[in-house]
Protein backbone atom coordinates (compact mmCIF):
# COMPACT_ATOMS: atom_id res chain seq x y z
CA UNK A 1 0.00 0.00 0.00
CA UNK A 2 1.29 3.59 -0.77
CA UNK A 3 2.57 5.91 2.39
CA UNK A 4 0.12 8.21 1.17
CA UNK A 5 -3.21 6.11 1.00
CA UNK A 6 -1.88 5.05 4.71
CA UNK A 7 -1.43 8.30 5.64
CA UNK A 8 -5.07 9.47 4.52
CA UNK A 9 -5.94 6.40 6.15
CA UNK A 10 -4.04 7.45 9.33
CA UNK A 11 -5.45 10.78 9.24
CA UNK A 12 -9.40 9.86 8.85
CA UNK A 13 -8.52 7.58 12.27
CA UNK A 14 -7.09 10.01 14.05
CA UNK A 15 -9.75 12.97 13.31
CA UNK A 16 -12.30 10.05 14.37
CA UNK A 17 -10.52 9.28 17.51
CA UNK A 18 -9.97 13.39 18.13
CA UNK A 19 -13.74 13.98 17.60
CA UNK A 20 -12.56 17.04 16.27
CA UNK A 21 -13.51 18.60 12.91
CA UNK A 22 -11.26 19.23 9.82
CA UNK A 23 -12.14 22.98 10.65
CA UNK A 24 -10.86 22.61 14.18
CA UNK A 25 -7.60 20.55 12.91
CA UNK A 26 -6.97 23.02 10.50
CA UNK A 27 -7.19 25.77 12.97
CA UNK A 28 -4.69 24.34 15.62
CA UNK A 29 -2.45 23.16 13.38
CA UNK A 30 -2.73 26.06 11.06
CA UNK A 31 -3.25 24.01 7.77
CA UNK A 32 -5.92 24.79 5.51
CA UNK A 33 -8.97 22.46 5.95
CA UNK A 34 -8.87 22.18 2.48
CA UNK A 35 -5.66 20.64 2.24
CA UNK A 36 -6.62 18.31 4.98
CA UNK A 37 -9.50 17.42 2.95
CA UNK A 38 -7.45 16.60 -0.20
CA UNK A 39 -5.19 14.26 1.77
CA UNK A 40 -8.15 12.62 2.83
CA UNK A 41 -9.06 12.60 -0.71
CA UNK A 42 -5.88 11.46 -2.22
CA UNK A 43 -5.39 14.33 -4.29
CA UNK A 44 -2.28 15.91 -2.72
CA UNK A 45 0.61 15.21 -0.62
CA UNK A 46 1.46 17.20 2.21
CA UNK A 47 5.12 18.63 3.15
CA UNK A 48 6.75 17.10 6.25
CA UNK A 49 6.21 20.12 7.81
CA UNK A 50 2.19 19.96 7.66
CA UNK A 51 2.41 16.44 8.87
CA UNK A 52 4.14 17.54 11.73
CA UNK A 53 1.67 19.95 12.46
CA UNK A 54 -1.33 17.90 12.13
CA UNK A 55 0.39 15.23 13.77
CA UNK A 56 1.06 17.25 16.40
CA UNK A 57 -2.55 18.72 16.50
CA UNK A 58 -4.02 15.64 16.87
CA UNK A 59 -1.68 14.09 19.45
CA UNK A 60 -0.43 11.58 17.00
CA UNK A 61 3.73 10.86 15.62
CA UNK A 62 5.01 11.92 12.34
CA UNK A 63 5.92 7.93 12.01
CA UNK A 64 2.56 6.48 12.99
CA UNK A 65 0.72 8.74 10.60
CA UNK A 66 3.44 7.29 7.61
CA UNK A 67 2.47 3.67 8.27
CA UNK A 68 4.76 3.37 11.21
CA UNK A 69 3.73 1.35 14.43
CA UNK A 70 6.69 0.73 16.46
CA UNK A 71 8.05 -2.03 13.92
CA UNK A 72 9.41 -2.66 11.21
CA UNK A 73 6.64 -3.80 9.30
CA UNK A 74 7.44 -0.33 6.67
CA UNK A 75 11.12 0.16 5.02
CA UNK A 76 12.74 3.30 6.82
CA UNK A 77 13.52 3.85 3.03
CA UNK A 78 9.76 4.49 2.32
CA UNK A 79 9.26 6.82 5.29
CA UNK A 80 12.35 8.66 4.62
CA UNK A 81 11.51 8.96 0.75
CA UNK A 82 8.15 10.08 1.74
CA UNK A 83 8.93 13.17 3.87
CA UNK A 84 11.34 14.79 1.43
CA UNK A 85 14.43 12.77 1.09
CA UNK A 86 15.71 14.08 4.21
CA UNK A 87 18.37 11.38 4.26
CA UNK A 88 21.27 10.75 2.17
CA UNK A 89 21.85 7.60 3.29
CA UNK A 90 21.46 4.97 0.59
CA UNK A 91 17.72 2.99 1.04
CA UNK A 92 19.78 -0.60 1.27
CA UNK A 93 21.66 0.92 4.27
CA UNK A 94 18.52 2.14 5.67
CA UNK A 95 16.90 -1.16 5.42
CA UNK A 96 19.43 -2.65 6.86
CA UNK A 97 19.55 -0.74 9.92
CA UNK A 98 15.63 -1.20 10.40
CA UNK A 99 16.22 -5.59 9.96
CA UNK A 100 18.77 -5.19 12.53
CA UNK A 101 17.78 -2.39 15.29
CA UNK A 102 14.22 -3.25 14.88
CA UNK A 103 11.46 -1.79 16.44
CA UNK A 104 13.30 0.80 18.53
CA UNK A 105 14.54 2.12 15.59
CA UNK A 106 11.05 4.30 14.88
CA UNK A 107 11.73 6.68 17.78
CA UNK A 108 15.41 6.92 16.95
CA UNK A 109 13.95 8.01 13.22
CA UNK A 110 11.21 9.75 14.59
CA UNK A 111 14.13 11.95 16.68
CA UNK A 112 16.36 12.21 13.55
CA UNK A 113 13.96 13.55 11.66
CA UNK A 114 13.12 16.12 13.91
CA UNK A 115 16.82 17.00 14.36
CA UNK A 116 16.85 17.15 10.14
CA UNK A 117 13.60 19.33 10.33
CA UNK A 118 14.69 21.51 12.12
CA UNK A 119 17.87 22.29 10.37
CA UNK A 120 16.72 22.05 7.21
CA UNK A 121 14.63 24.96 9.06
CA UNK A 122 17.14 27.03 10.38
CA UNK A 123 19.07 26.31 7.18
CA UNK A 124 16.15 28.29 5.62
CA UNK A 125 16.04 31.08 7.62
CA UNK A 126 19.47 31.81 7.48
CA UNK A 127 19.24 31.67 3.74
CA UNK A 128 16.03 34.02 3.65
CA UNK A 129 18.52 36.42 6.45
CA UNK A 130 21.20 36.41 3.77
CA UNK A 131 19.01 37.34 1.05
CA UNK A 132 17.31 39.96 2.77
CA UNK A 133 20.58 41.28 3.88
CA UNK A 134 21.46 41.58 0.13
CA UNK A 135 18.86 43.40 -1.35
Amino acid sequence: MAIITVFSERLREALDKSHLSQKEISKISKVSASSIQRWLNLENTPSIEHVESVAKALGVSVFWLLGGDGSNEKKASEIVSSIGKFSKVPPKILDMIVEVEGEHLWEQLEVTLQALTERTQEEREARLKTETEKT
